[in-house]
């Protein structure tokens, strides 16, 4: 039986900084470099499609898919920093 720790990597934040974690602690290089940008899309329309769901308004809740994008690449380079 293991047992891990999950309090050391605890804290609040946002969805953009958890699928960074997620993705960089799951993936290899070589598949990031090959599906990243189709993981993203994959991940945005999900989320759209529930914030639809709980009749929010999308482009109240984000503007778009590029300034997703973009806040992911800013967020990525935190987490190879602190991972």
């Amino acid at each position: 039986m293991q047992y891990i720790s999950l309090s050391q990597i605890c804290y609040c934040g946002n969805a953009v900084t958890d699928l960074s974690y997620l993705i960089y602690t799951t993936s290899t290089t070589m598949f990031r470099h090959e599906h990243l940008d189709e993981l993203l899309h994959i991940y945005f329309e999900d989320l759209i499609d529930v914030v639809r769901e709980l009749g929010l308004s999308e482009k109240q809740y984000h503007p778009g898919f590029d300034e997703f994008r973009n806040e992911f690449f800013k967020v990525f380079g935190y987490d190879i920093i602190v991972i």
